[in-house]
């Protein structure tokens, strides 16, 4: 008997725990209001850019010549009616080749110091011990 007690009372409070959770995500909802799911938040990524493109009833074509050319893709409309988003893949970043006029001035600093440095070990080996004139 205790043991069913206890399980009620165990079922009884997770329920509890549930439906209160439940309660406080609907009132959060509630506070910020409708959110949009078609936003530029919404279908940004890493590799795609987009932008949002206010609409009217005068041109509704005109997100279209705009965005088609430059290869977006439309995505979404607003709930409202008044924008779509377009997004397109953004390019693979540009590898800039090697400048050579930027890093000759280094280049010919550290030739000149590896010179010097096999000059400082060729003239040590020459006047070592052994190879010292003697008088």
């Amino acid at each position: 008997m205790r043991r069913a007690v206890g399980l009620t009372l165990r079922v009884l409070g997770a329920l509890a725990v549930v439906l209160g959770s439940a309660s406080t995500a609907r009132a959060d909802l509630l506070e910020h209001g409708f959110v949009d799911p078609c936003s530029v938040a919404t279908h940004l990524e890493t590799d795609i850019t987009c932008e949002l493109c206010q609409t009217t009833h005068a041109a509704p074509d005109a997100c279209t010549q705009k965005f088609t050319p430059r290869g977006y893709l439309r995505k979404c409309g607003t709930h409202d009616g008044r924008g779509e988003v377009w997004c397109s893949p953004k390019p693979p970043p540009v590898e800039k080749p090697f400048d050579w006029k930027k890093h000759t001035p280094k280049l010919k600093t550290l030739a000149l110091v590896a010179g010097l440095i096999g000059m400082l070990i060729l003239s040590r080996r020459y006047w070592s011990n052994d190879n010292r004139p003697t008088t």
